[in-house]
């Protein structure tokens, strides 16, 4: 997987980071698994939305320093 759907997986998505984060837990866990964890969520919470940063604590996923950090040229 190398993009997002346009409903981020029911998951709020704020910034650059947030997205790259979101994508590398969707790989981990899966689709199915994660937009289920997000309607759990939002069943248990209703009218929000889980910040990628909530489906990490989860998962108990931590996301490696290497996929968030910009790759600069040189």
């Amino acid at each position: 997987m190398d993009r997002l759907p346009e409903d981020n997986y029911g998951v709020r998505v704020t910034c650059r980071d947030d997205r790259v984060r979101l994508l590398w837990l969707a790989n981990e866990v899966g689709e199915k698994r994660l937009r289920d964890s997000a309607r759990h969520y939002q069943q248990r919470f209703i009218g929000t939305m889980p910040y990628v940063s909530k489906m990490l604590r989860w998962h108990r996923l931590e996301v490696p320093p290497e996929v968030c950090v910009p790759q600069y040229v040189r």
